[in-house]
C-alpha cells in the first residue's frame, strides 16, 4: 500500500497507450469536478438531477446535516490501491464495475484525534508510523 497519496502526473504515458494497454495497466484518475461533465449530451448528463439532488433530499428529509456534498469519480486498473489518506466526512460509495475493498483503523482518535482531523483541510498525508498494513 502506497504511504502518500502524493501522485505524479501519467497524462502523458496514459494518452500513448491503447486500450488493451491501458487495461492491463495499474491506474487511477480521479475527477472532483463532476460539473464539467454534466450538461446535455455529456458522459454524466442528469447525474447530479437524477442522483445527487436525490440523495442530497433523502438525507435532509431523515435529519442529516453536512457542511458539503458532492461526488467524485475515481477509474482505476487492475491491481490499484489508494494510498493512506483519512475521510473525515461521510463517504458513499458506488462501485460500477469490479471490485472494491476498504479497510479502516480502531482507535481512530489515536491516529487522528476528530478535533484536529474536522479543522485540518490538508491533513498530513503521510501514514502514520507503526499503522501496520
Amino acid at each position: 500500500m502506497p504511504d502518500t497519496l502524493e501522485a505524479e502526473n501519467i497524462a502523458d504515458q496514459f494518452r500513448k497507450m491503447s486500450y488493451d494497454e491501458l487495461m492491463a495497466t495499474p491506474f487511477q484518475l480521479t475527477h472532483f469536478h463532476l460539473g464539467e461533465f454534466d450538461g446535455p449530451g455529456q458522459i454524466l448528463g442528469g447525474f447530479h438531477e437524477q442522483v445527487v439532488n436525490p440523495w442530497k433530499a433523502f438525507l435532509t428529509e431523515n435529519d442529516f446535516t453536512w457542511d458539503r456534498c458532492y461526488a467524485i469519480m475515481r477509474v482505476s486498473g487492475p491491481g490499484t490501491v489508494t494510498g493512506y489518506h483519512l475521510d473525515i466526512s461521510n463517504v458513499l460509495f458506488w462501485n460500477v464495475r469490479g471490485h472494491k475493498f476498504f479497510h479502516g483503523v480502531r482507535d481512530i482518535d489515536r491516529w487522528a484525534p476528530i478535533d484536529w482531523a474536522a479543522k485540518t483541510r490538508n491533513p498530513d498525508r503521510h501514514r502514520p508510523e507503526n499503522l501496520g498494513e
